[in-house]
């Protein structure tokens, strides 16, 4: 019993990035591996990432496995994995724009885009696309938008055609 509640409680801020409308998720290619690595879209076993709230409504996204965060590459455009630095370019804010799906926005103002052609994820400019669109969900599968901070304003509106639509 105690053990489950210990559990419980380190486990709680971990999330799953699940693409809008389809089974995959935001994947650590190398999750054991030491150095720079790319970011991929997975369906089995996926990648949990804890949320670290810098308290100015930034967040790091941060792999618990090797406390490597998301960053981007030296091109300013392939969403990747390092160890933390504290640079504004590992800073990322959820912004909601419904009540079931977000975009994941880096502090140069980029969104998260998955891109099929090579199973990899860009930075690009936020725009009303699909593939932009994540549900943040916990383990046991509840939207986590209860700890992240409520961005809700500053994004353009999504056209509901495409939250609608499969991305993958």
């Amino acid at each position: 019993m105690f053990l489950l509640f210990i559990n419980t409680v380190l486990t709680i801020n971990l999330v799953l990035f699940q693409h809008a409308h389809s089974d995959y998720y935001i994947c650590d290619s190398e999750p054991y591996r030491e150095g720079s690595r790319h970011c991929i879209a997975c369906h089995e076993h996926p990648s949990h990432f804890e949320l670290i709230n810098t308290g100015d409504g930034n967040l790091f996204i941060k792999s618990p496995i090797n406390n490597s965060v998301f960053d981007v590459a030296k091109y300013k455009r392939d969403l990747i994995m390092v160890h933390e630095n504290g640079g504004d370019n590992q800073l990322y804010q959820i912004r909601y724009v419904n009540p079931i799906h977000a975009v994941i926005v880096n502090s140069y103002g980029k969104c998260v885009t998955f891109v099929p052609s090579t199973n990899t994820y860009e930075l690009v400019g936020c725009m009303s696309n699909a593939y932009q669109l994540y549900k943040v969900v916990s383990d046991v599968g509840h939207d986590r938008h209860d700890f992240i901070p409520a961005i809700h304003d500053s994004y353009p509106q999504h056209n509901e055609d495409l939250i609608n639509d499969s991305i993958v």
